[in-house]
């Protein structure tokens, strides 16, 4: 699985020779094929040109199962399951999740969270990232980056262009990585 990070809380998972879509498009989003849009609210109907192709849009709760693919859509997040990796694109909130909620993102190998004023918030970001303990964590939101990484007790951090994961290469203890946005 590659997972590369489009800007806008975006993501472009590359899996199983598929491209899946986890947010929502933004005017910067670029044009790029997709077999599966997965994205919390039809907010960004107006950026739906900038997919290729003819992909399987999902847009709120449910389970399903698109060509060896599952999701499972809450309100609170969308949980993709592809060769063997489950990824978690936690809807962006600023009311943090309940003990039920977190429970249900058990066994969760990579997260993705929106950390900043728009989304959990540190605090809450870093108490969610305690409690779930994906394999990886992946926070957005440039402003808030230095001081959500000071809140989980890291000194520095790097960004990466992309990261490339299968089920055998996840890290034993959470790894927490900066993912550049490919629209700068």
């Amino acid at each position: 699985m590659q997972i590369v990070y489009l800007g806008s809380y975006c993501f472009k998972i590359r899996a199983k020779k598929q491209n899946i879509i986890a947010g929502p498009l933004g005017e910067k989003t670029p044009r790029i094929k997709a077999e599966i849009v997965v994205s919390p609210g039809k907010g960004s109907q107006n950026y739906l040109k900038r997919i290729k192709g003819d992909p399987f849009f999902i847009y709120g709760p449910g389970e399903y199962e698109i060509s060896g693919v599952s999701v499972f859509g809450s309100p609170e997040a969308f949980i993709i399951e592809v060769a063997g990796i489950k990824f978690c694109y936690l809807n962006q909130s600023e009311v943090g999740l309940t003990e039920k909620q977190i429970e249900e993102l058990d066994n969760i190998d990579v997260l993705t969270m929106l950390i900043g004023e728009k989304g959990l918030g540190i605090e809450k970001g870093a108490q969610i990232a305690a409690q779930v303990q994906p394999k990886i964590l992946i926070p957005v939101d440039k402003t808030a980056i230095k001081k959500f990484f000071k809140e989980l007790g890291y000194e520095k951090f790097a960004e990466e262009e992309k990261i490339t994961i299968s089920k055998n290469n996840l890290p034993e203890d959470m790894k927490v990585i900066v993912l550049k946005s490919k629209n700068g």
